[in-house]
């Protein structure tokens, strides 16, 4: 059967996780749908890896009911997230095929191991580049997977996996430099002299409206509006800095010793032979 010749019929899954560093809402675990027929993903934040059963049986029904489509097939390891007795019992009452990659075969999955690599080199990137905290990870991740469905890549022919899956043409404008410092007005003011605006960190956009995502500095919150003014030359979080202390612990203290100037004229010796006197 040739998956690539339709949407839907063939999504791979994986999961990213644990991180080391909780997210913000305590969320550990990233899990990604990929379309192998367009590319596009799908990205969902969890707290726990035993969620993946809830989280499949979820995105069955948007498939179903956004694109009145259904899923025919499933690629994965062999994680034990995937191999319980529930989900492969789910998988056979709704007809869909569990394709599992065999040990040491990354060959077999390796349209969500480059997902994962295109991924993790974006992140990387954009956080770095931005000087995001650790703590903020899981929103660079988000941002990454947005830029990436937005993208155009040679497998869909030029077009993007966006374009690929819902048939439109792409609009760049509302698209922000990440981790720029941006301002949002302030609709309420407690005086005359009060600020007509707050100033946040603008981290990415939002999946369920038109709103861009900005993170609070004072409360670390983050909070989604539509009207942000974002300063696309400045960053909201300074650069990281390296400070070296060196100690030096106290030693017996010598007597100064003259060096030797080998430079200097040598002294003049008087040679007095013995046998002279």
């Amino acid at each position: 059967m040739n998956y690539m010749k339709s949407p839907f019929k063939l999504v791979h899954i994986d999961v990213c996780g644990p991180f080391t560093i909780t997210y913000l809402s305590g969320i550990q675990y990233i899990f990604t749908f990929t379309d192998d027929h367009n590319k596009f993903g799908w990205e969902f934040k969890k707290i726990k890896i035993s969620d993946v059963f809830s989280l499949f049986k979820q995105f069955l029904a948007i498939i179903k009911t956004q694109f009145e489509n259904s899923i025919k097939a499933l690629h994965f390891d062999k994680g034990g997230e995937y191999t319980s007795t529930k989900f492969k019992e789910f998988c056979k009452d709704h007809g869909v095929m569990q394709q599992f990659t065999q040990i040491n075969s990354l060959h077999q999955n390796n349209v969500t191991k480059q997902q994962h690599q295109t991924f993790i080199q974006q992140v990387k990137n954009m956080a770095f580049g931005a000087n995001i905290p650790a703590s903020l990870w899981v929103e660079t991740i988000s941002t990454t997977n947005y830029l990436i469905n937005m993208s155009p890549t040679r497998a869909n022919g030029g077009l993007s996996p966006y374009q690929q899956l819902f048939g439109v043409p792409l609009d760049f404008h509302h698209l922000r430099v990440f981790g720029c410092v941006s301002f949002v007005h302030i609709s309420v003011h407690n005086t005359k002299w009060s600020p007509k605006s707050s100033c946040y960190v603008f981290v990415g956009y939002n999946s369920t409206s038109k709103g861009y995502r900005c993170f609070l500095l004072e409360n670390n919150k983050v909070i989604v509006f539509k009207d942000v003014i974002v300063y696309e030359d400045h960053f909201g979080f300074p650069p990281i800095t390296i400070t070296i202390s060196i100690i030096i612990k106290p030693y017996i203290t010598l007597p100064a010793v003259p060096l030797l100037n080998l430079r200097a004229t040598p002294p003049r010796l008087d040679i007095v032979d013995e046998f002279d006197t």
